[in-house]
């Protein structure tokens, strides 16, 4: 799979000029077939934001297969770019671009490219992250995946969603639906202040919708902000 997948999360385009945040997210795979069930992968990371329209990250990865135990996978460098102005437009639009460095035996280092969108109509709001990733190593292909969400602005503490991602295959022979990993389920997320920052949170429990699937995946997001 991508790496684009490794702990889900969707990108919003709009960058806030001088904050600061530590976060926390990863992922859970539940399946019927011992090989995928209890697969995890966790990214944290340390974000800036120093001047408008651009935010910088430093990442660790770390990943558990079935069985096995949690190693560290890899470091990253990620940045996204605020391309509009809020409201511009009829959406909002940005991009985001990471150079991940792999410490696995044998592993590649990667460069990731996403196209990030988001259109706010009153307390409806929508997300989409199209990725673009590529190894650098020899005979690799160029592989793609997309991440959608929604979400209802209830209030700051709670707001109810969906969200789905999938793989769409290699670019220039992307086969069918049903080839790739596809997942759609509820989520919800939150902001709690305090007297120094801000507490987020985002979860989602997500359904395969095909056999190249997990049956579940539960996703969890925590972030603090300075």
């Amino acid at each position: 799979a991508p790496r684009a997948e490794a702990a889900h999360v969707v990108y919003s385009p709009l960058v806030e000029q001088g904050e600061v945040a530590i976060e926390l997210r990863g992922h859970y795979d539940i399946d019927s077939d011992a090989a995928r069930d209890g697969a995890q992968q966790y990214k944290a990371e340390f974000e800036w934001s120093p001047v408008a329209r651009w935010r910088t990250e430093l990442l660790a990865e770390f990943e558990r297969e079935p069985g096995g135990g949690l190693e560290t996978t890899e470091i990253a460098s990620e940045n996204v770019f605020q391309l509009t102005e809020q409201g511009q437009y009829w959406a909002d639009f940005g991009l985001l671009a990471e150079y991940a460095h792999s410490l696995e035996d044998g592993g590649h280092d990667a460069l990731e490219l996403a196209l990030l969108a988001q259109k706010d109509v009153g307390r409806h709001e929508a997300r989409v992250n199209l990725t673009f990733e590529r190894e650098f190593t020899g005979g690799a292909d160029t592989e793609m995946a997309y991440a959608w969400q929604y979400r209802y602005r209830l209030g700051e503490r709670f707001e109810p969603g969906l969200e789905m991602y999938g793989e769409l295959g290699d670019w220039g022979h992307m086969g069918s639906f049903a080839d790739h990993e596809q997942q759609i389920g509820p989520a919800c997320f939150g902001k709690l202040r305090t007297a120094t920052g801000a507490f987020k949170y985002e979860a989602a429990v997500l359904f395969g919708l095909n056999d190249a699937s997990p049956d579940a995946t539960v996703r969890l997001l925590l972030e603090y902000e300075f």
